[in-house]
């Protein structure tokens, strides 16, 4: 009996191994977070076959923030690769937000104030 694939979504990067196994090597529900984060605000870079591209990113994990940059090759012709993924202090991050080479959130911060009345604030 063969079953149908329902569902295909087209993935728009590669990983290499070192990028993987940053996630096997980590909490899982951070590697989650992470992994949704870029898979919903990662953006394409232009191709180049002489640079790597470094975007800076952050997620909430347990109260706290976490900081990681993220390393992507994108040669003509192919798919953007994420060739290395590491965590990284505020500093650095503040870094590559001063130099526009950090990844923009699609829904910033959506913040709930939690009481009957609650209202939704988007920075």
């Amino acid at each position: 009996m063969d079953y149908e694939q329902k569902y295909t979504e087209d993935s728009s990067w590669d990983m290499e191994d070192d990028f993987k196994d940053f996630f096997l090597s980590i909490d899982p529900f951070l590697a989650h977070k992470i992994a949704k984060f870029l898979d919903e605000n990662l953006q394409r870079v232009p191709s180049n076959k002489y640079i790597t591209h470094i975007r800076g990113g952050v997620v909430q994990h347990e109260d706290e923030e976490v900081y990681f940059a993220v390393e992507i090759t994108k040669l003509p012709g192919f798919v953007m690769t994420l060739s290395f993924i590491s965590f990284i202090d505020v500093d650095e991050y503040l870094d590559l937000i001063n130099l526009n080479c950090y990844i923009k959130s699609n829904h910033e911060s959506n913040r709930k104030i939690n009481n009957p009345n609650s209202i939704s604030i988007q920075y």
